[in-house]
């Protein structure tokens, strides 16, 4: 059964793209998505298959002659199905953003709200912004410009933690190398100490950004889980 997504539909063969893509993002525990394109009823096609790290919610694929760019869908191979900030920050950009999530299994997507804006015109939303200016007054363009805003601080930790990330999973390695050349048992306690004080000021902020994110998606998304 289709579904509406304020002015488009998301037809039954998409949304089992969708499913299908989202099965595979389990077993393969990468990162996959696809360009959502509306054709001239509307209707959202799937198109430009992606994986891993060029699989982003800013997909710029092209759509086929007379289709228009209407968002993008894309996995989370090892979290929700819940939009992170760095998925929503394209505010009005993208019309359309679905998510799919491993852990819950399931699909949502969330449709921007206010009026739609150019790539061009959010860029320079951007750099308004990177000057210090904090209102704009526009009524085209003051929901982006807030959506930007709000979410901006956010997405830059999320930034942070994914460089985080990447020091958990070398000290992470370094105790198995540790282990497999038998350092004393006290040095590798202390490593796994270590990275288990890491994870856990990691969990906490997380937790807090997924709060802080979730509080402002009403305001700028309508959100629709597809099951």
């Amino acid at each position: 059964m289709s579904i509406k997504l304020n002015s488009y539909t998301l037809p039954d063969k998409t949304i089992n793209s969708m499913r299908s893509i989202l099965d595979k993002s389990t077993h393969t525990k990468t990162e996959l998505g696809f360009t959502l394109c509306a054709d001239q009823r509307n209707k959202l096609q799937a198109r430009n298959i992606c994986t891993g790290e060029d699989c982003t919610i800013y997909i710029r694929g092209k759509c086929d002659e007379q289709e228009k760019f209407a968002g993008a869908y894309h996995t989370h191979p090892n979290s929700y199905s819940m939009a992170s900030a760095r998925d929503l920050i394209y505010c009005g950009t993208s019309p359309n953003i679905c998510v799919g999530g491993v852990k819950d299994n399931k699909i949502k997507c969330f449709t921007w709200k206010h009026e739609h804006i150019t790539e061009e015109r959010y860029n320079d939303l951007i750099g308004i912004l990177n000057k210090g200016i904090r209102q704009i007054d526009d009524p085209v363009y003051e929901k982006t410009f807030e959506c930007i805003k709000e979410f901006g601080p956010i997405t830059h930790i999320e930034k942070i933690m994914t460089e985080g990330d990447k020091k958990i999973d070398m000290l992470s390695s370094l105790i198995i190398m540790a282990e497999q050349e038998k350092i004393p048992k006290r040095e590798i306690d202390d490593m796994k100490k270590a990275v288990k004080s890491k994870l856990d000021i990691r969990r906490k902020i997380v937790e807090e950004m997924n709060e802080s994110s979730a509080k402002l998606i009403p305001k700028y998304y309508n959100e629709k889980t597809l099951g």
